[in-house]
């Protein structure tokens, strides 16, 4: 039976035997307590170079947490135009939080114009006619941009304008070890000018669920109150931890091999007529390319016949292109496969 070769997310990647041996072996301590998620937590909270951690089930919870813990009902959040939270999340910020998104334009990096954001802040002051901003969000990688990375730097810049004006900056850090990686430097370094961090296990690193958000003490405790709300507190949640101890002592470093993957992918298809793909923003494991005379779907479909699955990735505007996503599933030699399948896919 042909090998079917799935490059929709890294959201599906199935987790290594000894991932799963470290879960099925987790246990609770003499009293019948979780000793595990606490250990968790306080490993990413030193990693990052924040003062606590707060283990949370899913990474759509993660991002809806912070915008509760910082925003009131009718309070502004400054995002990213096609960010995870506008797109992707059934618009839960304003749902369920009560928050007004305010969604800025973004470069083909994932970047914010400072200058744009500095404008688009609101004050928390009479007449009250806007939504005060109590909240910015990045997201690092940026999903919609091809998984592209804001340096330190980058982050610097926002975090500047944001402090002038006396508000929290927060990240979106589904993929966030994918930009420690491409950059080569700690986590903590590109934390450093971060409020707070939604740092995401499912994606690269291939634990079945699971997040930890990380900032002050302060932040944390009102964000356990959320979690709560939500129905996001498991008292059992140590076998999932044990899952992403697992993944932080073991999964980090192999993420490279994603990036190398998706990087001769990319460097493939731009040398196939009739796709086009900006090579300059597949910096990680997520690759967007888009077709000259076929339709989006119809090549995605023909794909599928030749054993590759991809999907068309939408924004806020639309479909922004054909999205690849490489992970621990997808070998050298599996994106070989993809390329001549890419090849036979482009003829009638």
């Amino acid at each position: 039976m042909t090998k079917v070769l799935d490059l929709r997310t890294d959201a599906n990647t199935e987790p290594p035997i000894e991932m799963k041996r470290a879960m099925f072996n987790a246990s609770m301590d003499s009293n019948g307590d979780d000793s595990i998620t606490p250990k968790l937590e306080e490993t990413m909270a030193e990693l990052m170079g924040k003062e606590s951690g707060l283990f949370i089930p899913t990474g759509v919870m993660a991002d809806l947490i912070p915008i509760m813990s910082y925003c009131g009902r009718g309070d502004g959040v400054i995002v990213g135009e096609n960010s995870h939270v506008v797109a992707s999340e059934c618009g839960g910020a304003s749902t369920l939080a009560g928050a007004m998104i305010h969604p800025l334009p973004l470069d083909t990096h994932g970047m914010m114009n400072p200058e744009d954001l500095e404008m688009a802040i609101q004050p928390d002051s009479p007449p009250h006619r806007l939504p005060p901003t109590k909240l910015i969000c990045i997201e690092n990688t940026q999903l919609r941009c091809g998984g592209t990375v804001l340096t330190a730097e980058d982050q610097q810049q926002i975090s500047e304008v944001a402090n002038r004006h006396g508000v929290p900056v927060w990240c979106d850090g589904a993929r966030f070890a994918n930009a420690v990686i491409h950059l080569g430097i700690s986590f903590a370094e590109l934390a450093k000018d971060l409020d707070a961090i939604s740092f995401g296990f499912m994606k690269s690193l291939g634990v079945y669920t699971g997040s930890v958000l990380c900032g002050s003490t302060d932040f944390i405790e009102r964000a356990r109150r959320y979690r709560t709300m939500l129905g996001g507190g498991l008292p059992m949640s140590g076998f999932l931890a044990a899952g992403c101890l697992w993944a932080l002592e073991h999964g980090i470093e192999r993420i490279e091999e994603d990036h190398i993957n998706a990087r001769t992918l990319a460097e493939a298809i731009a040398n196939m007529k009739g796709l086009n793909i900006d090579l300059s923003t597949v910096q990680t494991n997520i690759l967007l390319f888009q077709t000259d005379c076929i339709p989006h779907e119809e090549y995605v479909a023909r794909l599928e016949k030749h054993g590759v699955r991809c999907s068309v990735l939408s924004g806020w505007r639309g479909p922004v292109g054909i999205r690849m996503v490489t992970d621990a599933s997808i070998g050298r030699q599996d994106i070989e496969s993809v390329v001549t399948a890419m090849h036979r896919a482009l003829k009638k």
